[in-house]
């Protein structure tokens, strides 16, 4: 589901068991991106049904831009962690 919210020409990595970093080419206004996270929220808040259980997911984000925010990944991740918290 994740892979189907977003467009073709951005990367996601898996960073952690529940964490995911996606990776935008180029430069996006505010609104594109905030488009973007509500677009992921509404397609993960969609009815999961696992062994015929009923999963509900939530997601919690954090945006850090590169080279406002940081230089470097390490620090851009650790930019998007604080303001996802």
């Amino acid at each position: 589901r994740l892979l189907s919210a977003i467009p073709d020409n951005v990367l996601i990595a898996r960073i952690a068991a529940d964490e995911f970093a996606l990776v935008l080419p180029g430069k996006m206004c505010t609104e594109s991106l905030i488009s973007l996270f509500d677009d992921l929220t509404d397609e993960l808040k969609k009815l999961f049904i696992v062994g015929g259980q009923d999963v509900m997911l939530s997601m919690s984000t954090g945006l850090a831009r590169y080279p406002h925010d940081a230089d470097n990944v390490e620090q851009i991740l650790n930019c998007a962690t604080q303001a996802m918290y």
